[in-house]
This record gives structure tokens, sequence and C-alpha cells, in this order.
């Protein structure tokens, strides 16, 4: 991405057009909830069934997004959403809603989270649908959390995709591991030993204000576009403004391990005493970056092409921002037919 050369009064000017046009537009409904089930996991999380469309006889892809977000934006809008292209693929999905953390989780660790509930996650799934192994597919910081978990328990899973995921967290683009390093981590936790959701959307609005000033497609389409095109922005909006609270204990474990000592990458993770080493995947794994990634820039996310044998990695590149992969209408045009062909492979990945 090029650097973004504005002062900050463009920067203040740009953020309050958006803030005005969105206070005038129309309001849109909440976000809807197409899950077919919600099934208990343990604390706040959930699972949330979405069956193939038709009979289907692949393989449950479990979906893993991550912590600092809510995972509706998988299924914001329909005709504009992952979860219901992959299920018109056949695909059986189960998203993992984690809930938000209030004070009976500010204990909770990045050990529980993955050893924990999503192993319980994968446990459910297998028994449900009565096979050996499910399909992975973890987005953002969820990709991280899934490779953590595929390292752990590698014969669980068929395939593994990752989307706009890093692993190099010390890349010298990455305006987020530069942010992490300048913070001081327990003095962001509420009295209640947790952070703040509203803290984790500062941090993003500060990056959102930058693109906006470089770019006006955000106020453009909310003045000019369709009825489609405004509600799915302010369903995408309602969205941004509704982070929910972090544990504090497994926030800080993440922003250490990844940002501040870069552990994933160089092997040295370790949760519950085991060890995350991602040259431990055996299974096919397909890594999908974004050109144009503000937050994950694609040297982040290629470095897992290091660690993976070339026989089983495949790396795929998007024309596109962070969000694009996975919320672009352009991109949910052509992404899932991609995907669902990967899932549904028999040969192993290779280098593309």
């Amino acid at each position: 991405m090029g650097r973004i050369d504005i002062s900050p009064r463009e920067v203040r000017a740009a953020a309050q057009q958006l803030r005005d046009t969105i206070a005038r537009a129309p309001r849109t409904g909440p976000l809807p909830d197409r899950s077919s089930a919600c099934l208990p996991i343990e604390g706040k999380c959930s699972l949330r069934y979405y069956p193939a469309s038709g009979e289907s006889k692949r393989r449950p892809l479990l979906v893993v997004y991550a912590l600092v977000s809510r995972p509706s934006v998988l299924d914001l809008q329909p005709g504009g959403s992952l979860i219901e292209h992959m299920q018109n693929l056949g695909h059986p999905v189960y998203l993992v809603d984690w809930g938000s953390a209030d004070v009976v989780d500010a204990s909770v660790s990045l050990a529980d989270y993955v050893c924990g509930y999503l192993r319980t996650a994968v446990r459910l799934i297998r028994q449900r649908h009565a096979v050996r192994t499910i399909d992975l597919l973890g987005i953002c910081q969820g990709g991280g959390l899934a490779l953590c978990l595929a390292s752990l328990d590698p014969r669980g899973f068929s395939r593994l995709v990752t989307m706009v995921t890093a692993v190099d967290f010390h890349t010298p683009d990455d305006i987020l591991g530069n942010l992490a390093r300048g913070l001081d981590l327990p003095a962001l936790l509420a009295p209640d030993g947790n952070v703040r959701g509203h803290l984790v959307a500062g941090l993003f609005e500060r990056l959102r204000c930058l693109r906006a000033a470089a770019d006006s497609t955000l106020v453009h389409t909310l003045l000019n576009g369709s009825v489609a095109e405004r509600d799915r922005l302010l369903r995408m909006c309602a969205w941004r403004d509704d982070y929910p609270d972090q544990a504090g204990l497994a926030w800080q474990e993440w922003v250490t391990s990844c940002y501040l000592e870069n552990r994933l990458v160089s092997g040295t993770l370790a949760l519950n005493g085991q060890q995350v080493d991602l040259r431990r995947l055996t299974m096919p794994v397909l890594n999908i970056y974004a050109r144009d990634d503000h937050l994950v820039p694609p040297a982040a996310a290629r470095a897992l092409g290091d660690l993976v044998a070339p026989e089983r990695y495949a790396e795929m590149e998007l024309p596109c921002g962070h969000l694009g992969v996975f919320a672009g209408r352009r991109t949910l045009s052509t992404l899932p037919a991609a995907l669902s062909k990967f899932l549904r492979g028999r040969r192993r990945g290779r280098r593309s």
C-alpha cells in the first residue's frame, strides 16, 4: 500500500464529513441472523450453524473470526454474505460467536480460547456430522487462533484456509505492530480487568480516517448510491460501531506474544504447555491476503509460506483492502467459488 500523505487537518475534515453524511442517511435495520441454530460452547462462546442449501456431502466448515469485533460482518446482508455463498455451494458452515466479555471473563486466557472453546467446538461439530475431520477457515485474528489450533491438533482438519491473517508481526509496514509497541497494556484495562470495546474502536477509527481522507468512496456511496448500496454500507457502519469488550488476560497475551515478541512466526508460542509450531501443519493450506491491506500487510501474511511445506501450501492475492476480502461485493462474486474448489480438492496445495 502506498503512503498516505495528508495533513491532520485533512484527516479531521474527512472524518467529520463521513460522520455528518452517515448522520443524515436513513437508518438501516438490525444485522440479520440467518443461522438455524445457536449451540452453546462455554462461557460466552457459542456456535451458529448455517446448513448447506440442499442435500450436501461436503465436510463441515468451521469459521473462526477475530475476538476484537463481531462475526456478523460475514453475513452482513442477503446476497452479500460470505457464509450465504458457502451455503449455496453446498458447505455446512459453523461460525464461532465469541460473545462479549464481562467481569467473569477477565481471566480467560488465550489458551482457554484455543485449547478450550475451539477444541470443544470441533468435537461438537464432528459428533453432529459423524465425521473424523472438518475444514477450518480463520479470518484476521481468527486466522491466528485457527493456526494455533491446527498446529496443536493437525489430524482433526482436512483443509485449512487463512484470510488476511498476520503471521509475522514485525514487518516494516505493519502499522498495528508499530502502534502496539507503544502501548502501556496494563494501563488500558478497565476496573473489571477487561479492555473496553470503545478503546479498540478508537484505534481502528484513526486508521479509517486516514483512508477516508484519501478515498471518498464511502461518502459518494451514501450520497449517490442505490438503496441496496446505501443499506449495505450503513450495515457495515453499524458493525464497525459495535466492538465488544475484550477479555483482559487474553488480550494482553495476544498483543505481547504476537505484536511485541513475534512468537507465532518464531515457533515459541506455548498454550497450556504445548508449543505452537506452524511447521507441524500437515493439511493443505490456502493463504488468502489483500494487496492493499492496511491492517495485515501482504508480507505479514505471506510469511506463512516459509513455514508450511511447499507441496501443502497455496496462496492467493486479492486486489482489495482488508475488509474487501470477506465483505467486498466484487470479491464475493468470485472468491467463494475458489474457496469451495480448494476445500473440495484432493491434491495437495502448491505455491501460486
